[in-house]
């Protein structure tokens, strides 16, 4: 139980695991490592890869994985299979419930297709949406053709407006980790050297994208950038012990253990594409149940 060894208060003993059906982690991800997305399948088993989507259940990691596999490859691996595939509604057309981006087609677009259709084994790493306008609105806005809602069953007569926060032209802010000393942005994509904000944490405001992913910044630099930066950046409350207000495993120490240090003083850039946690002991129960 090395990882739970390294919070401030350790347990006396490592948290009492209670296995989902017969294998060692309580959640479910896609085994992308071992099969192809036509075959591939939901798994359990200890370690979680890092950045790797998980799931509280089977049927819900084998419904947002691999919706509309034909060889029903995931489904039939249930403990007490379906005698059919469950069945898929379909949003406006394809055979997925969520919607992702396509970047390689057109000016890019969204879709609900199955990922094969498009060159992709996996949904892995890339933010789907619950509706076709959503995804338009979240990867495309910055379209001045409205290309990707022009491709909708039912498309509007024009692009929905966006209405800028603060400055830029999206709706969300993202980090930018290569200019300065990083700070977070509504500018198009474009506007960084991004092809698009696929696999990109997003945040609602910029304060709240400067807190995520810059709060360990002593200069306050990210703030700073703010249409209307705030006379000091904003006090983090640490929990337990570091600068982050959540946790993310590390697995090149040691056994591996969760901490909410600066990403830089474990070799990392960022937290882009790493599950993070709101406690310690949550970080470590997702990522390192597996630890003797």
């Amino acid at each position: 139980a090395f990882c739970y060894s390294k919070m401030p208060n350790p347990p006396t003993s490592k948290p009492t695991e209670a296995p989902t059906e017969a294998a060692t982690l309580t959640v479910w991800y896609p085994d992308y490592e071992n099969t192809s997305w036509l075959t591939g399948k939901c798994i359990n088993d200890g370690p979680l890869p890092s950045g790797r989507a998980a799931y509280a259940t089977q049927k819900e990691c084998c419904e947002k994985a691999y919706g509309g596999q034909s060889s029903r490859a995931c489904v039939s691996d249930f403990q007490d299979p379906p005698t059919q595939a469950p069945t898929e509604s379909p949003t406006e057309a394809g055979t997925l419930t969520v919607f992702y981006p396509v970047y390689g087609e057109g000016e890019g677009f969204c879709t609900n297709d199955p990922p094969a259709d498009h060159g992709l084994s996996s949904l892995n790493g890339i933010s789907t949406s619950a509706t076709h306008a959503e995804c338009c609105k979240k990867h495309f806005d910055w379209q001045k053709s409205g290309f990707c809602f022009s491709q909708m069953a039912n498309p509007p007569t024009q692009a929905p407006t966006v209405t800028a926060t603060e400055a830029g032209t999206l709706t969300v802010f993202y980090p930018v980790y290569g200019e300065g000393e990083g700070f977070c942005t509504n500018d198009p994509p474009a506007d960084h050297g991004l092809s698009s904000l696929n696999g990109i944490v997003t945040s609602a405001t910029n304060a709240e994208c400067c807190t995520k992913h810059f709060s360990w910044q002593k200069s306050g630099f990210c703030f700073s950038q703010m249409a209307n930066p705030p006379t000091q950046a904003p006090t983090v409350t640490a929990t337990e012990a570091g600068t982050l207000t959540v946790f993310y495993p590390v697995y090149g120490e040691g056994e591996g253990f969760c901490t909410n240090d600066p990403p830089a003083d474990h070799g990392l850039s960022s937290l882009d594409g790493i599950v993070t946690s709101a406690t310690n002991a949550e970080c470590c129960t997702k990522h390192f149940s597996w630890q003797k």
